[in-house]
Order: C-alpha cells, then sequence, then structure tokens
C-alpha cells in the first residue's frame, strides 16, 4: 500500500513520471493486492464512488485512489435540489470540493 500511496502523492502533485522502483513496487503491489480489491464485490464491482453531505478526508481520498478507485465530492444545498459542484474524474484535488457544475 505504502508504494500506491507515494503514487497517488505523485499524481496529485501533478509531478511526471516515476522512479524505477516505485513503477516496479507499485506493479508488484497491483498484481498482488490492489487489483482485486475493487472486485470483492462480484455482484456490483465498484470503480468509482460520489460522495455528498459532509467533507471527506484527504486521507479517505488518498485511500480510494490507492485503491485504484475513484472518489467524486459532490455539493449542494438541498434548496437547490441537486448538485452545485463536482469533481469530476482526473480532477482530483484534496480538500476541493470541485468546479461548479454548469
Amino acid at each position: 500500500m505504502n508504494a500506491a500511496f507515494k503514487v497517488v502523492d505523485l499524481n496529485l502533485a501533478r509531478k511526471p513520471g516515476f522512479p524505477r522502483i516505485l513503477r516496479a513496487q507499485y506493479r508488484l503491489a497491483s498484481l498482488l493486492v490492489l487489483k482485486n480489491i475493487p472486485q470483492v464485490d462480484r455482484v456490483l464491482p465498484l470503480s468509482l464512488d460520489a460522495d455528498r453531505g459532509g467533507p471527506v478526508s484527504p486521507q479517505l481520498v488518498r485511500w480510494y485512489l490507492a485503491l485504484g478507485l475513484q472518489l467524486l465530492e459532490v455539493y449542494g444545498q438541498t434548496e437547490n435540489v441537486g448538485m452545485a459542484t463536482v469533481t469530476y474524474p482526473g480532477e482530483v484535488k484534496l480538500g476541493s470540493v470541485g468546479k461548479p457544475v454548469p
């Protein structure tokens, strides 16, 4: 998991490229552990989850990303009857509720 967290942190920092040893560690972790976690529930394999109702801790977002899952934060008020902001796939930023919904 440590290698997965390092890869997530580099991706969130938008730093290109990974050291070879980290790439090898991540591949090994993916083969042995990470690729199986989203498939634990065979009825409905999970690849995306959206959270609403309150701020999500950055640690939880990192955990989802390390497992290869996308966690999208959605914000809105009951008065709006819908979403006001959302983090779009590939644009995750820790501590942000995302961009306004058009």
